[in-house]
């Protein structure tokens, strides 16, 4: 601290080399190229050794070393509120920060990737709650896929997903995962199509109904099998 002032006296003064000043000060030429770039970097009233030499030690030492407190220029979005936006249909990460750019025109905000990140800091800091426990097939949960979409005569329709969990399960045991995942998706989408394009309203028949379905699949299967293999099945109530 003390040498600072001889640092840059030897060089705006002087005229010394980096190398000369380190030997003469018994300092690291590291040291000396530090202190001269720090006077540089505060040009204003640091341009000249005149403007320097009044100053004391503790004075320069502040202007240039100290490490200033300020709050952050980045203007800080309200993160519960966002949070709160994120529910209306059809928000988006997106959309918030380009409203949140809005808002505060000629003042510095954090970057898209940025934002998104804060805020998904901020959202695991939330505690969860609404736990739901049911059995499989026992309640079936139908959402908004998003925004209508336009039909052929000129009117729009609101689409809904939900999810088919006895015909995921069955597909299963015949092949992996992502291609049962597949197999649900594609018949998501003809249902859907089939209401859109035909005018077909999509009827909940119960789980009940889905199993005597699958049951009697299943029974007319073994029929196949055993009339192919030269035998008869007969159907026996228990």
């Amino acid at each position: 601290m003390r040498q600072l002032k001889n640092v840059l006296r030897l060089k705006r003064e002087s005229h010394h080399s980096h190398q000369r000043i380190a030997e003469m000060l018994g300092l690291s030429k590291g040291a000396v190229t530090k202190y001269i770039k720090l006077a540089a970097a505060a040009a204003a009233g640091l341009s000249s050794w005149s403007q320097i030499q009044d100053m004391d030690e503790t004075a320069l030492h502040n202007r240039l070393l100290a490490t200033p407190v300020r709050s952050s220029d980045f203007a800080t979005p309200d993160y519960a509120k966002l949070h709160q936006e994120l529910g209306r249909k059809g928000m988006t990460l997106m959309l918030l920060w380009q409203e949140h750019a809005e808002q505060h025109p000629g003042q510095a905000i954090h970057s898209c990737s940025q934002f998104c990140e804060n805020y998904r800091r901020f959202a695991k800091k939330l505690k969860r709650s609404m736990r739901q426990v049911y059995r499989a097939d026992e309640k079936l949960f139908i959402d908004y896929a998003g925004p209508t979409v336009a039909l052929a005569d000129g009117s729009r329709a609101h689409i809904f997903v939900s999810a088919l969990g006895a015909f995921y399960r069955r597909l299963c045991t015949r092949m992996d995962k992502p291609s049962a995942n597949t197999a649900v998706a594609h018949k998501l989408a003809r249902m859907v199509y089939f209401m859109l394009t035909r005018g077909e309203e999509f009827v909940d028949q119960g789980q009940q109904r889905y199993e005597e379905q699958q049951h009697a699949r299943s029974v007319a299967a073994l029929k196949r099998r055993a009339l192919a293999l030269g035998f008869g099945v007969t159907i026996v109530s228990c």
